[in-house]
């Protein structure tokens, strides 16, 4: 009995390795017919706000735009408000008006991921459970938000990018909308998919 299942298990290894080659020649291949697409593919090296002071952050931003972002289809009056907590985390919740006309909220919370770089937070949300990151690219405070997150998959062939402008008011000069996509540009990443997002509510 354990004889056969150590060849079993042998033989899984095997199949394993096997799957593992093809993938890899797979991987080389694409490579090398699509490089340039796969290089465009790949998150930017970002650098965030120099200083970052959360205390400064905190309260109401509205968003005014944002690209294509999947959990945030259709939705409009999107705002998030930041609380500055005790243990040095911020408490996050955000609202908006889905594709369907309804209210709806989450709560999370947003912590640094090195002291270094502390414009560089992950955010955990309670409802449902999920986690992405925050980097806030540039900021005055008082009127402007840039903020910036990629995430490469598969091999690093595709990139998932979540970009938002958000503004102490429902609007923002069109000088600084300009702004900040000349900041984005430089850092390569393209801004052809933001749109304004309706905050007529």
């Amino acid at each position: 009995m354990l004889k056969e299942a150590n060849e079993q298990i042998d033989k899984l290894r095997a199949d394993m390795k096997i799957i593992d080659e093809g993938l890899n020649q797979l991987k080389k291949r694409y490579d090398r017919i699509y490089g340039q697409e796969k290089d465009a593919a790949k998150c930017p090296d970002i650098v965030t706000q120099s200083g970052f002071t959360a205390s400064r952050y905190a309260g109401v931003w509205y968003e005014v735009y944002r690209n294509t972002i999947l959990f945030e289809l259709g939705a409009k009056c999107v705002n998030a408000t930041y609380t500055l907590q005790n243990d040095g985390s911020i408490g996050v919740f955000n609202q908006a008006i889905n594709w369907f006309g309804h209210y709806t909220s989450i709560n999370g919370t947003a912590k640094v991921k090195n002291s270094a770089q502390p414009g560089s937070l992950v955010v955990n949300f309670d409802s449902p459970r999920t986690q992405g990151d925050y980097n806030v690219i540039s900021t005055n405070y008082d009127d402007y938000a840039l903020v910036y997150s990629c995430r490469n998959f598969f091999f690093d062939w595709f990139k998932w990018e979540s970009i938002w402008f958000l503004s102490r008011t429902k609007t923002l000069p069109a000088e600084t909308v300009d702004a900040l996509k000349n900041i984005l540009s430089n850092m390569g990443v393209s801004t052809s998919k933001l749109k304004q997002t309706n905050q007529n509510c």
